[in-house]
């Protein structure tokens, strides 16, 4: 009978299909969308392999940015003047170096265009 093989298929409200992740049939779309699967989120989090997996990772980057913060707020504060006067210098540098990039660009992707073409 069918309905028995579809209610078997889909008993585990959804399912893997290799290379096309989870498939969902429509009862279970309709709960996984529902407003409620944030309270079960959050209430399933700390049993979250996904969260248990980052949990490490989000601890290291917290104390690095604990230790960057620390060493900051003893840093010297340095005059604005100098940062100032030489900021105009960059800039241009920057355009220049900016410029003569594009150039070159521009001009190899005209040789591969003639090579591409066969002219």
């Amino acid at each position: 009978d069918a309905a028995a093989a579809a209610d078997m298929l889909w008993s585990a409200q959804a399912r893997w299909v290799h290379g096309q992740g989870v498939v969902f049939s429509h009862d279970a779309w309709e709960g996984h969308r529902s407003a409620r699967r944030y309270l079960r989120h959050l209430f399933t989090a700390t049993t979250s392999r996904m969260l248990q997996n980052l949990w490490p990772v989000v601890t290291v980057m917290a104390g690095v940015a604990a230790v960057v913060c620390a060493a900051g707020a003893r840093a010297p504060v340095l005059p604005m003047a100098p940062f100032s006067l030489t900021s105009f210098a960059l800039a241009l540098l920057l355009v220049f170096r900016t410029n003569t990039s594009f150039g070159r660009w521009w001009q190899a992707r005209a040789v591969w265009g003639e090579v591409a073409n066969g002219v």
